[in-house]
């Protein structure tokens, strides 16, 4: 079985062809999805999406800039374990900050790129090898390309049991800007009619303390559409990015079918994935049987052998013979090694 791991650098390399002056080059680092370092970035647009959830400011500086020798993940890890009275609202906040921008981002991203992506020629490579059926995707991003993806080699994903189904079966661990929890809240339908989607956020994020009961089923919905549907109100399901993260944003049943799977998979392709998430780490090591082939496909050969050193310290067995670090990342990749790749038996 193959296993093909997604993380931001496979949204962020999603692209490496626009049609002539549709993005000027200056532009160019300010339209592209972020990594996660960039999330809390001082662009234009993502700016005025805080503005609408203002509980971001108080943590911006930790996470914009975090201090030396410390990440993101790390600097909102240290936050949820402050025990601080205000940073439950604060990262409900973040929650539908991330949600926003990302939707949003990516959204423009995908139009300028007419349709292209890196996703769509790594499907098809798999179509062509005849193992769609017997492949399993992780990603750890929020965002839509893979289910375009998925769309375009004809798997339309319109319910949350579709993304387990052969093939491609799909496991987003992180959550999804389109999924959706819904909550009880101290105020009934009478009270929000009249109010929009982010007027609700902000009621909610108000009375995030004592007043929000969040249910553990998962629902997709269009991130555009109103947070209301006859006195329904719903959060994001998408998980904060910390370094420890002892559950996943996704079903259960999402895990159970990973869990079952991991001991079948033969060959493991990490894209774009920095290897920071160790709950999932451990599940590899506890669940993969035997010594897996591995590619790791980064930016630049450092990074590769970063993510390779992360994962030996994690003791995942993989055979080294067999090991390979591919830089230049996604893009180079799904034009030079992927049909390399996948040509052995799986």
């Amino acid at each position: 079985m193959l296993l093909a791991i997604f993380g931001a650098g496979a949204t962020y390399d999603s692209c490496s062809s626009f049609l002539p002056g549709t993005i000027p080059s200056s532009q160019l680092d300010f339209i592209r999805p972020p990594l996660a370092e960039e999330l809390f970035k001082a662009r234009p647009a993502f700016r005025e999406l805080m503005k609408q959830y203002p509980k971001c400011f108080d943590v911006l500086p930790r996470i914009e800039k975090p201090p030396a020798n410390s990440t993101v993940e790390h600097e909102l890890e240290k936050l949820q374990a402050s025990g601080d009275y205000e940073v439950p609202r604060q990262l409900a906040s973040i929650r539908f900050y991330l949600r926003d921008i990302i939707w949003d981002c990516v959204g423009k991203w995908m139009e300028e790129t007419r349709g292209a992506s890196n996703y769509k020629a790594l499907l098809n490579y798999i179509r062509a090898a005849n193992i769609a059926a017997n492949t399993l995707l992780v990603t750890f991003n929020y965002d839509l390309m893979l289910e375009d993806a998925l769309q375009h080699q004809g798997k339309k994903i319109q319910s949350i049991g579709e993304y387990v189904g052969s093939p491609y079966r799909t496991i987003k661990l992180h959550g999804s800007v389109h999924w959706a929890h819904r909550v009880s809240a101290s105020f009934d339908a009478g009270e929000i009619a009249n109010l929009n989607g982010t007027e609700i956020a902000q009621a909610l994020i108000r009375n995030w303390n004592s007043h929000i009961v969040q249910s553990e089923i998962f629902e997709v919905l269009d991130p555009l559409a109103s947070r209301k549907e006859e006195g329904r109100v719903f959060v994001p399901a998408l998980a904060i990015p910390t370094e420890t993260k002892r559950s996943f944003e996704c079903p259960a049943e999402h895990i159970d079918l990973l869990t079952r799977c991991l001991p079948k998979v033969t060959h493991i392709m990490v894209i774009g994935w920095a290897a920071n998430e160790r709950n999932f780490l451990e599940l590899l090591h506890r669940n993969l049987n035997g010594a897996p082939r591995f590619v790791i496909v980064s930016g630049s050969n450092k990074d590769g052998k970063e993510v390779e050193q992360k994962i030996k310290n994690a003791g995942i067995p993989f055979n080294a013979r067999s090991y390979t670090v591919a830089q230049g990342g996604f893009s180079d990749f799904v034009r030079e090694g992927a049909a390399e790749f996948l040509e052995e038996p799986i």
